[in-house]
């Protein structure tokens, strides 16, 4: 989007896929899916620091870093079911085997199973 104003921002907006959701999830697609691990043990926290940083410049109340965090792990656990969706649909393994490979990785980095185990007792 380019700005109206001679000095304004240029805006870009990725409309490949949109929906109402948790930026958690967006964040996880990005980091988790996307980077390999020693980048994402390198920057994962920082980033997400940063964006909750965002959120409260923004306004956002009632919503912890903690429950950030839990937000995004519970993310990856659900992007454990990206892969096999990726290879169903005939995307190449130079796709599918790496993301499943960096997931899998997140989730265990961020001990996903015991977070998964805790919401499953709260049921």
């Amino acid at each position: 989007m380019f700005p109206t104003e001679r000095d304004g921002d240029v805006k870009i907006i990725d409309w490949q896929s949109y929906e109402n959701g948790q930026g958690a999830y967006d964040l996880a697609y990005l980091i988790a899916l996307h980077w390999f691990p020693e980048r994402r043990r390198r920057y994962e926290e920082a980033v997400l620091d940063r964006y909750f940083g965002a959120l409260v410049a923004g306004g956002v109340r009632g919503y912890s870093r903690d429950e950030l965090s839990r937000d995004y792990r519970l993310a990856v656990a659900e992007l454990l079911f990206l892969p096999a969706w990726q290879r169903e649909a005939g995307l190449g393994a130079g796709i599918w085997f790496n993301h499943l490979e960096r997931i899998f990785s997140a989730f265990e980095d961020l001990d996903c199973r015991a977070l998964l185990r805790e919401a499953a007792r709260r049921g």
